[in-house]
């Protein structure tokens, strides 16, 4: 195998082309560089096709600096984050909820969790995974969703109340106004349980009877 040369003169002249042997050794050293020659081109291409990665919006990384429990509360936080859920957090306290129909009063309770542990407290994740209800036209969680199908069974006068931190209750009474007491005293409670008292306390409101 050989290829072809053309040779100069001192005067410009062109010569004669003549025809060049190569070894063996060097016919495969020629291929060889041409090969990495060509790869090169090809990653060059690949490379400018590729998009640069799009930061997820929903599930943002944690701050890089957050303390070991911090952190392991986030990692408790973030697998069960549902319907609306807010993670709130200083320098060393935190505060979370989850499960939550109203963003607002999410943002408030999860501050107000952190700020009774310490200060400098900001929310830095929200997630929103929640549609209004076809039947009420509210935004209403999976649990209260499935409570609204229980109460849509109950004999009346039945009223089905809600509160804004995921609370809900069906009451009966002989009357409706009778039902919308018992629903409403029952959301009260349930929307107090577990709630220390620095925590706000949120009203409860009829949202159905029937």
């Amino acid at each position: 195998m050989g290829c072809y040369a053309a040779q100069l003169e001192t005067n410009g002249r062109i010569m004669p082309q003549e025809r060049v042997s190569l070894s063996r050794l060097e016919v495969g050293f020629l291929f060889g560089a041409l090969a990495v020659l060509g790869a090169l081109n090809v990653w060059q291409l690949e490379s400018a096709l590729v998009a640069p990665p799009i930061e997820s919006a929903v599930e943002p990384a944690p701050d890089a600096d957050m303390p070991e429990a911090m952190r392991f509360a986030y990692d408790i936080w973030q697998r069960n984050a549902s319907d609306i859920s807010v993670f709130a957090r200083g320098a060393t306290a935190y505060g979370w909820v989850i499960e939550y129909p109203d963003e607002a009063t999410a943002r408030r309770d999860a501050l107000a969790w952190c700020a009774h542990h310490g200060s400098d407290c900001r929310v830095v994740e929200v997630r929103l995974d929640i549609m209004p209800d076809p039947d009420t036209g509210l935004p209403l969680t999976k649990a209260m969703k499935n409570g609204f199908v229980r109460f849509e069974m109950t004999p009346g006068p039945v009223s089905f109340a809600i509160s804004s931190n995921g609370a809900f209750a069906i009451g009966r009474g002989a009357t409706d106004e009778a039902a919308d007491r018992a629903a409403v005293g029952r959301c009260l409670e349930l929307a107090a349980q577990e709630r220390p008292e620095y925590m706000p306390r949120h009203p409860c409101t009829v949202v159905a009877r029937r």
